[in-house]
């Protein structure tokens, strides 16, 4: 009999001091702060642990997990800066062989007539620079002026590309690809400055040729508008299949690309799903609650 009141009395402190920590979770929790997230969560999961049916410090649990910090704790940036550098690493290679496909364009180009020799040279010259400067995220090297790096010598290789079929053939796509690539930079900030940039490539080309800097390769006569070449003069067949395997490499690219990020982007979402509808568990009334899957869900499911 002794042992069973003890036991009620182990019980009844049990549930005193969970009482206990749940209070002081909310108090923590209200001083806002990570060291009082923090300090929220230990005590409610020593609430939990004394009192596993606890409600307060349950939902309190579940609360702090599905609100996330703001900002992050160091730790937790500390991750996030680590993954985003693995990115850029694996992206690196993607980018160096993007680049280094132009050196080996260049019999094509022969092929087609090209004979310029400045183009001859500074094209696979300018392709090698801009695949060195991918490869500088694998020691993490040039951090800030890496990205700005390679924009800069986009706009230059488009600038190069207009003296074959002008400003308006093969630069826009050339302009898009690379905004779609830097733009997703993982601690890029000012995405908008990077397509203002990129944009000066097929619009620098066609206002250096119209202040004279640049032959044109845009006649207009009134009626038509003509796009000539200033380094090659293009076999019919020739210049047709090129355009043809261009646009469809570009397009594929394009796709394969947003795929990609699609992919990853879903697959992150339904990890936090999984995660948000564990923790809602931790109260009976939330299975009821529980909110249905997002529409864009089946759709891509579908």
């Amino acid at each position: 009999m002794q042992r069973y009141l003890d036991g009620d009395r182990d019980a009844a402190v049990r549930l005193e001091q969970a009482a206990v920590y749940a209070a002081r979770a909310r108090d923590a929790i209200a001083r806002d702060g990570v060291a009082g997230r923090a300090a929220a969560m230990r005590d409610a999961g020593r609430a939990l642990a004394l009192d596993p049916g606890h409600r307060d410090a349950a939902a309190l649990v579940r609360d702090l997990l599905l609100a996330p910090s703001v900002p992050p704790p160091a730790p937790v940036a500390a991750a996030m800066a680590r993954a985003d550098r693995e990115t850029l690493r694996r992206r690196a290679w993607a980018a160096v062989a993007a680049y280094a496909a132009i050196p080996l364009f260049m019999p094509v180009l022969l092929l087609q007539g090209v004979r310029d020799p400045w183009i001859m040279t500074a094209l696979p010259v300018l392709a090698v620079v801009l695949a060195a400067l991918p490869l500088a995220a694998l020691p993490d090297w040039l951090p800030r002026s890496r990205t700005w790096l390679a924009a800069i010598g986009n706009v230059v290789l488009m600038v190069l590309f207009s003296r074959i079929l002008g400003p308006f053939v093969l630069l826009p796509s050339m302009a898009v690809l690379a905004a779609m690539m830097t733009t997703t930079h993982p601690t890029l900030r000012a995405w908008w400055l990077v397509a203002a940039l990129l944009s000066i490539g097929p619009t620098g080309a066609w206002l250096l040729e119209e202040v004279g800097v640049l032959d044109p390769t845009v006649v207009g006569d009134g009626h038509h508008l003509r796009l000539l070449s200033t380094a090659v003069e293009l076999p019919a067949t020739l210049a047709t299949i090129g355009l043809v395997v261009y646009v469809t490499l570009a397009l594929w690219v394009g796709v394969l690309f947003g795929r990609r990020v699609a992919i990853v982007h879903h697959r992150d979402r339904r990890a936090l799903a999984v995660q948000a509808w564990h923790l809602a568990r931790l109260l009976p009334e939330a299975e009821a609650a529980a909110p249905a899957a997002p529409a864009s869900d089946a759709t891509e499911r579908a």
